[in-house]
């Protein structure tokens, strides 16, 4: 549990004479330390963003509060006496948090957010030792479009195994949170965001998943040298903007605290993803709608959670091109992780694949689909949008 810090919130009193007073005041009574660093996180967010402080913002994070203010003129500069009578907080963290989920999907979709996750050991030990790799962005005038980028550790986090699927698919959730406005996440929420339902159970594996996701994302960071993209998408960088793009994958700090009874990691983000700044500048992200993915009686394992996210995006990108589409099995398997699976291994996939299809069709998101197949080998999904 992090310490309350009052020298901190002194100083944010300062600066926000109409607010901070009551959390520095009520911090003892009612609040925890993770509520006082959620709220100081949320004021330092606005600041950056040069907005002014809101009231409303802690009626609505905090519960009411029942104010009497003091209608004597102030000089300029002068902050005006306000006092605040606390009401004991409705809840811990606001209702997102507490049963909600995202329900629209926003993800960086260029080639360079797809090998990162994909890279062997060997590749990845090439960047941990210091060295860049290249993604191929597309090819102009007969030249490959060239894009160098670096990943490092932070200090003292000693985990150079290559970053997962699954990790991909816990980041691109928690991006799609920030971008929906939301500045904390627990584990649950993002959960229920990527299985679809309101009422899943955390279970140990996937808690151990999120947590071990969580820390490679946030102390693993990533260097991006765009200078190549210079004229490269004249469309969408019309003012030819060439920048080198750094920051941890997952800009965010991990607040550990106590609701209802139980310990619980909040994950608080105060920033974007390089991902999605360098998808942003040529214009390479997808918006897509998370339904089809509370798939019935289906375990929702790692790999499971993989496979159906990947899929759902996958049919939204079909669907936005408005073609019946072949997807191979050997990139379902590259984007899965699932290169080099058993036959045992690739039977248990077959059927995570066909009932979260199945669902998608009962949903109406896909018209029909059906395997392609070489002989008695399978080669492919192919899926149509229209019957």
């Amino acid at each position: 549990m992090l310490g309350t810090n009052h020298t901190k919130l002194q100083r944010l009193a300062k600066r926000y004479p109409k607010a901070a007073p009551s959390i520095v005041e009520g911090s003892k009574t009612y609040y925890s330390d993770a509520q006082i660093a959620i709220v100081a996180g949320y004021m330092h967010d606005r600041r950056k963003r040069k907005e002014p402080p809101m009231d409303d913002l802690f009626a609505g994070f905090y519960g009411e509060t029942e104010k009497e203010t003091n209608s004597q003129p102030v000089a300029m500069g002068e902050a005006k006496p306000v006092e605040l009578k606390l009401i004991k907080p409705k809840s811990t963290l606001p209702k997102f948090q507490q049963n909600g989920r995202v329900k629209r999907a926003m993800v960086p979709a260029d080639k360079l957010s797809q090998k990162i996750f994909t890279l062997n050991e060997e590749q990845f030990s090439v960047l941990m030792d210091g060295d860049n790799l290249e993604c191929v962005e597309g090819t102009k005038k007969g030249k490959k479009i060239k894009t160098p980028f670096w990943l490092k550790n932070a200090e003292g986090y000693l985990d150079k195994s290559p970053l997962t699927p699954f990790q991909r698919e816990f980041l691109f959730m928690l991006i799609s949170a920030y971008e929906a406005g939301y500045r904390v996440a627990t584990y649950q929420s993002t959960l229920n965001a990527l299985t679809g339902g309101n009422k899943s159970r955390l279970h140990a594996n996937q808690y151990e998943a999120m947590r071990s996701a969580a820390d490679k994302l946030r102390l693993t960071c990533l260097t991006i040298d765009s200078a190549s993209l210079r004229g490269a998408f004249p469309k969408y960088n019309k003012e030819n903007i060439s920048v080198t793009i750094s920051d941890y994958l997952l800009p965010c700090r991990i607040i550990e605290a106590e609701y209802n009874g139980q310990k619980t990691l909040i994950i608080e983000m105060y920033g974007e993803s390089p991902l999605v700044t360098y998808a942003r500048l040529k214009n390479q992200t997808q918006c897509y709608e998370l339904n089809g993915l509370d798939v019935p009686r289906q375990n929702n394992t790692p790999l499971v959670m993989v496979i159906k996210n990947y899929l759902r995006r996958w049919t939204d990108s079909v669907i936005n091109r408005g073609l019946n589409s072949t997807l191979t099995k050997e990139t379902f398997c590259t984007n899965c992780g699932l290169i080099g699976a058993t036959k045992r291994q690739w039977q248990e996939v077959r059927k995570i694949i066909e009932a979260t299809l199945n669902h998608f069709v009962a949903e109406k998101i896909i018209a029909s689909w059906h395997w392609t197949k070489n002989g008695n080998a399978y080669k492919g999904i192919t899926i149509r949008l229209n019957a």
